[in-house]
């Protein structure tokens, strides 16, 4: 075993210690661990649930076994059984989950996503392999495998990093370093530029939403009138991912006190409005995301503020005020909980409560009593989804009580089956002249006239149901102060199943359960994975747009690259999305080459006398995407005589600018066309690669047409000697024409080549040129 291996597990296991970790996990031979036993990521961090994040399986990554057992049989292997992985990947899974919890503050879905995840895949792919024994070989298996199990690369890439900062960083193999920064996989690049052949390329263009899924998300989110309340609060996500470009994360914790105006005064004291300016601005306040610098908790919140757009005001204060609105009862109850610490704070301990009081707090459903006018007052509340309906349902379920309306069929289910006798524990019913009723009664018994303690029924729901009880939790700021989870703006009544499974809706004002909308609530509702419809599937008005699905990242980008094409300064660009350095906006800057010229500004000295094709090729050499004898002479007087003799050289010389069928040429031929136009693939100095799609075309008709003469030149008739001379002249051009294609778009496709543009030196060899012997 590696000694530095052993050291990094020792170190972490004394870690874990401390923090009273219990560092033995028991494991079933697949991996699993008792939930009793697993470790809460959320808790130990410190983080406030939800989602909370658990480590209950130290078994192989299951999507990769998958992918490494479809090659196994493809290469006449046998298929890998799932078992757990060895002791020595068992370890340091955990001490690297201590290291990044405690030591390095990371975020536990960073940790399951960038850590433990690839930590397995590799594992995986290891096989019988312990980590300190990896070698590459191991490492490009698992990467390869990695790109079967997800096509964008992001598994993969996770593989390589948590090799390079974990392993690599504390040498916890004998073959360290298995990573090198400057190696880059060309299947998957990641942050890294990439050639953009087409005027129409971007780069990283899957990091984009497509147009469809865009303008799909944008016409449910403002023209659909959501089914549910839970839909509404995320089609009020989808506008403020929309409006503000947030992080999934910072639109589902916007606070609902958010609103923030900035007020505006001339040199006198007055608002700047009343003198033809800006009175003043809208922000919004919400809490930003990977702020946290070296040492810091990034637990912790980030308080900061986004300025709105004129035009983005109105819409944003109407959809961020309804929410807060419509979420007020909500609110109210999950304050009082917080308060009191009790599930019903609207009742005392020991009063003595009957179940059909109880049932609609448990379930939402607001119908205990038979009503033929149901499916009217739901289609009323659906609407408008104004919480205020539920105080006028009520009353009508009152009337129906005394006028002797039975019970709801889904209430006798749901007090036998669900709440009497499905789980572990017994609910403590207590019959009508509240007694407690005994074990062996309770099977049997009608429970529509029982009744609830409500202290007992409080300490039986507190163990029967924790993943359904309210989401109490604060927040806190790095100063240590805390955000009650009542002061989020969005809230929603918890694992409603009467609104979101039963086709029935949830009485907010009474259901006892308020969880927050979290950033899993939006991915799963934009179609990342669930047993509930995607918002594309429930409003998409085609079969097209039923499959369409998006990422809430992507709005992110979009805005970011919008905002450049749109000539917005990369400093403010970066202001607005909270960065710390303009370089990070440019990462998210996804422009096409064509939009990436047009951005080139024509300094003013020269706007004068750059026009026509002179300012293109100005474009084109500020963009570094030309280079030729012209392009280098004005760099020449550009720093010899300055900006103006340069610029009035190149209104001069630019008609040398020209198109040919395979690229630029960049040269003069004022005094003398050129003899060599239509060969000048065929190695001449002056052509540029264009990257445009009609000289792409016209180099693969090109190539397609010599790799067909290769391939029919044996069954020509001609003599030998013709035929060697034929080859030769072929496979020159081909290689020329395969050279062109590979070369970045804006640059000299043969540098180092013969000036064609001269008729006795055309007649020398070039580069792709042999005389035939």
């Amino acid at each position: 075993m590696n000694r530095r291996f052993t050291a990094y597990v020792a170190s972490s296991k004394e870690l874990a210690g401390t923090k009273g970790v219990s560092w033995e996990l028991p494991v079933s031979p697949d991996g699993t661990i008792d939930k009793s036993l697993a470790w809460n990521l959320t808790q130990m961090a410190g983080a406030t649930p939800p989602p909370t994040v658990w480590l209950r399986h130290l078994g192989p990554d299951p999507n990769t076994l998958m992918a490494l057992n479809e090659k196994h049989i493809a290469d006449g292997l046998p298929p890998i059984q799932p078992k757990a992985l060895s002791s020595g990947w068992q370890e340091l899974i955990k001490a690297a989950v201590i290291d990044r919890i405690y030591i390095s503050r990371n975020q536990p879905g960073s940790i399951a996503n960038s850590i433990i995840r690839p930590l397995k895949a590799l594992a995986t792919c290891a096989r019988n392999a312990e980590p300190w024994e990896l070698t590459k070989d191991h490492l490009e298996l698992a990467h390869t495998i990695a790109g079967r199990v997800q096509k964008s690369g992001k598994l993969g890439d996770d593989i390589l990093g948590v090799v390079r900062i974990l392993i690599d960083a504390n040498l916890l193999a004998d073959h360290c370093p298995l990573s090198s920064k400057n190696k880059q996989r060309r299947d998957h690049p990641r942050n890294t530029k990439v050639i953009r052949r087409r005027l129409e390329d971007r780069q990283e263009a899957k990091k984009l939403p497509t147009e469809r899924a865009f303008w799909e998300a944008v016409k449910i989110a403002w023209t659909e009138h959501p089914q549910s309340f839970l839909d509404l609060q995320k089609f009020a996500m989808i506008k403020v991912l929309v409006m503000c470009g947030f992080r999934g994360n910072e639109a589902a914790r916007i606070p609902v006190d958010w609103k923030r105006w900035r007020e505006y005064t001339d040199t006198h004291g007055r608002n700047a409005g009343e003198a033809g300016g800006i009175g003043s601005s809208l922000m919004l306040r919400h809490f930003a995301e990977k702020q946290r610098v070296v040492g810091a908790d990034s637990i912790a919140l980030y308080e900061t503020a986004q300025h709105i757009p004129a035009k983005f005001e109105t819409p944003l204060i109407e959809t961020l005020d309804d929410i807060a609105d419509k979420t007020a009862p909500l609110r109210q109850r999950l304050k009082k909980q917080i308060e009191t610490g009790r599930i019903f704070p609207e009742f005392r301990s020991d009063q003595l409560v009957p179940i059909t009081e109880v049932y609609t707090r448990l379930t939402g459903d607001p119908f205990v009593y038979e009503d033929d006018q149901r499916d009217a007052v739901i289609r009323r509340y659906r609407e408008s989804l104004t919480p205020s309906i539920f105080e006028d349902i009520k009353e009508r379920q009152e009337h129906l009580k005394r006028l002797g309306s039975p019970l709801v069929k889904n209430v006798r289910v749901y007090l036998g089956k669900k709440l009497g006798m499905s789980i572990k524990r017994h609910a403590p019913f207590r019959d009508c002249n509240g007694t407690r009723r005994s074990e062996l009664k309770r099977k049997s018994a009608d429970y529509s006239s029982d009744k609830f303690l409500i202290g007992e029924l409080e300490e039986f729901l507190q163990q029967a149901i924790r993943s359904k009880l309210s989401d109490t939790d604060p927040f806190r700021f790095s100063d240590g102060s805390l955000l009650n989870a009542s002061d989020m703006l969005f809230l929603a009544p918890k694992r409603a199943l009467a609104e979101e499974r039963n086709d029935s809706i949830c009485d907010i004002t009474r259901y006892a359960f308020v969880g927050r909308v979290t950033l899993e609530d939006l991915l799963k509702s934009l179609g990342a994975g669930s047993s509930l419809p995607s918002l594309f599937v429930k409003y998409g008005d085609s079969d097209e747009a039923r499959i369409l699905k998006m990422g809430t990242h992507q709005f992110r980008h979009l805005q970011n690259t919008e905002l450049f094409r749109l000539g917005v300064a990369d400093t403010i660009i970066t202001k607005r999305f909270n960065r710390r350095s303009v370089a990070q906006s440019h990462e998210y800057d996804h422009r096409t080459l064509a939009e990436d010229l047009d951005s080139i500004d024509v300094p003013k000295v020269a706007e004068h006398l750059l026009t026509g094709k002179a300012r293109e090729v100005f474009r084109l050499i500020a963009g570094g995407k030309a280079h030729g004898p012209i392009v280098d002479e004005f760099k020449r007087i550009q720093i010899e005589e300055g900006d103006e003799a340069a610029f009035v050289f190149l209104a001069t010389e630019a008609d040398g600018f020209h198109t040919t069928p395979y690229g630029h040429c960049i040269n003069s031929f004022t005094v003398e066309p050129c003899p060599k136009a239509l060969e000048c693939f065929n190695g001449c100095r002056h052509l540029t690669a264009s990257g445009l799609p009609e000289h792409t075309r016209n180099l693969k008709d090109l190539q397609k047409r010599y790799k067909t003469l290769l391939e029919s030149l044996d069954s020509h008739l001609a003599p030998e000697g013709a035929k060697r001379n034929m080859r030769i002249h072929a496979e020159q051009r081909l290689k020329a024409i395969e050279h062109i294609l590979a070369t970045v778009p804006g640059n000299a496709v043969f540098p180092e080549g013969e000036n064609l543009l001269d008729p006795i030196k055309s007649k020398r060899t070039g580069p792709f040129h042999e005389t035939a012997r």
